[in-house]
């Protein structure tokens, strides 16, 4: 499931360092779970993990059957958008519509998207979108996090995010989810292979649902991916005019209908920090735009003071920094997948076991009938783990821009050093 679930599973993970970070590999023969000296696998330690991966793989395959079943038979708020999709076809406003809380930016997207498909078939073809998405999603996780994998951890990987609660609930309701997700993972190894066009054209389209894509937009800011942002906000600046010239309405009119609409569900998340300040009855005034706020000043800090981490880390960060800045239900902690495993990635110990903890949380079934009494639980657990996520990555930011500095500060040392040996006798 992770590099710290393989390691218990299959074998000791090792980690080498290189220019996107922490990349597992696989351990050497002699390294195998048991005595680490070579000796088979005891038969109980090889009975614990069939029995974990059955499990893994029996909640995967309940979630999926649960989740392709409701979106075929309710897709609740993908018919919202289809209905929304039809207004803009017949150039309505669709902010006429109060559950229209989309940005003008994705109304083009979501008639492109939606617009030629066949009323009948629209749950299906969305249903095969998604699990497009989470193939994506699972690669772009590789890609970032797992180079050394091999085809077995990547297996276990793509079984825990399937049956991890956020992916069969976004599912199921038609969500609007995964795509933006493995959009955003996917502009970190095209920023480090220097493709910034096309990292800015994968983040101008995941900004569509800006409550997501913010926090990542703000970390390339701060890490001066000025190509990349410029491409993003000429997307957005594009499918923003073409709404604005369709609809017949100014652009400006529509942000403020978007952020009329959009204002009504700020206090009606899982775990942002504003819908839990409404909770304890702070939702009136400023307390809520205050914790947003709060919660994407220290982010922009801390990014700011650990520029020489790993893009990769910073888009652990940023991704859990959009899940709690603000309105976000159950389905959109599909944001924290990724930071798990970035956490997972980490050479320390105690780091692995705290990620394998919460992706343990992350799967645990609310059905059937018996979980019920202990479904409030599990959400404060997974809130108060969320947080703490937050703050182990940005100490993974800090440590990891520590260590980077210091060794280039050692190698430029080393350069001088080396460069003084080879100077000639009359050279001064």
């Amino acid at each position: 499931m992770l590099p710290g679930l393989r390691a218990i599973l299959y074998t000791k993970a090792s980690f080498a360092t290189n220019h996107s970070g922490w990349t597992p590999t696989t351990a050497p023969l002699t390294e195998r779970i048991g005595l680490m000296d070579g000796s088979p696998m005891s038969p109980s330690l090889r009975f614990a993990r069939w029995f974990l991966l059955c499990v893994i793989y029996g909640l995967a395959l309940w979630s999926l059957i649960w989740g392709i079943e409701h979106a075929l038979t309710d897709s609740a708020d993908l018919l919202r958008r289809l209905e929304e999709v039809e207004l803009v076809v017949q150039r309505i406003d669709p902010y006429t519509d109060p559950d229209m809380t989309y940005p003008p930016s994705a109304v083009p997207l979501f008639v492109a998207l939606l617009g030629p498909v066949p009323r009948h078939w629209v749950p299906a073809f969305w249903l095969g979108l998604n699990l497009a998405a989470a193939v994506a999603l699972a690669m772009g996780i590789r890609a970032v996090w797992g180079r050394g994998w091999d085809v077995t951890t990547l297996a276990i990987v793509g079984g825990w995010l399937i049956a991890a609660r956020p992916f069969r609930a976004g599912v199921a309701l038609g969500q609007f989810h995964l795509i933006p997700t493995a959009l955003l993972i996917g502009t970190v190894p095209l920023l480090e292979r220097g493709r910034a066009v096309s990292a800015g054209l994968l983040l101008g389209l995941a900004l569509c649902k800006p409550n997501m894509a913010l926090p990542v937009a703000l970390a390339w800011l701060v890490r001066r991916e000025w190509r990349a942002l410029g491409v993003a906000a000429g997307v957005q600046g594009v499918l923003w005019l073409a709404a604005s010239a369709w609809i017949g309405q100014s652009p400006l009119r529509l942000g403020f209908s978007f952020l009329h609409n959009a204002r009504g569900q700020l206090q009606a998340g899982s775990l942002d920090l504003p819908s839990l300040l409404a909770r304890v009855g702070l939702a009136e005034g400023v307390a809520p735009l205050l914790g947003t706020l709060a919660v994407l000043g220290i982010s922009v800090v801390v990014l700011a003071r650990t520029q020489a981490a790993s893009g990769a880390t910073a888009l652990a960060f940023a991704l859990v920094t959009a899940a709690i800045f603000t309105y976000h239900r159950h389905y959109d902690l599909v944001l924290l997948l990724p930071a798990v495993v970035a956490l997972g990635a980490s050479d320390r110990h105690f780091a692995k076991a705290l990620a394998l903890g919460f992706a343990l949380l992350l799967i645990l079934p609310t059905n059937p009938g018996w979980m019920r009494p202990f479904v409030g639980t599990v959400d404060f657990l997974v809130a108060a783990s969320a947080y703490g996520l937050w703050t182990l990555l940005a100490g993974m930011l800090h440590l990891e821009h520590c260590r980077r500095s210091r060794d280039s500060h050692t190698q430029t040392e080393n350069v001088a050093v080396i460069r003084g040996q080879t100077r000639s006798p009359g050279e001064t």
